[in-house]
């Protein structure tokens, strides 16, 4: 399923500077690059294995990262959650703030908007930049 998204992504927006891979955020290294773009990813993952990616992003002048959270409470962050179980909004009432412990990811939340879903549900992007953060 993701295959195919990649090869067309590759074949009408690829070229010598912009490639599109499909790797394991986990357990693969990243690509070099300016820019890494994570779309709801880390919702999906537990806190360890998020713990596990975020020292990987030190090599990006700019990684934007985009999750899917919950209205409700926001009392109810960053609780763990098994790998690959569902998103944390809607399986498990939970959000993911990444500049909040256990992460304490020096990002800035560019945006926050409503989703047109049946889950109440907001979409945040976030601005992490690696070199700014050890200034």
């Amino acid at each position: 399923m993701v295959q195919p998204l990649i090869e067309y992504n590759q074949k009408n927006f690829g070229n010598d500077h912009i490639q599109f891979l499909q790797n394991n955020i986990i357990t693969d290294d990243l690509p070099e690059g300016d820019l890494c773009l994570i779309r709801q990813v880390f919702q999906h993952l537990s806190n360890d294995s998020i713990l596990k990616v975020l020292p990987k992003l030190a090599r990006y002048k700019y990684v934007i990262i985009s999750d899917a959270q919950p209205h409700a409470d926001k009392d109810q962050i960053n609780h763990d959650i098994p790998n690959f179980s569902g998103t944390r909004a809607v399986v498990h009432g939970t959000g993911l703030w990444l500049e909040k412990s256990p992460f304490n990811l020096p990002a800035t939340v560019l945006h926050s908007y409503p989703l047109k879903t049946e889950y109440d549900e907001h979409l945040r992007l976030l601005l992490y930049r690696p070199g700014a953060a050890a200034h």
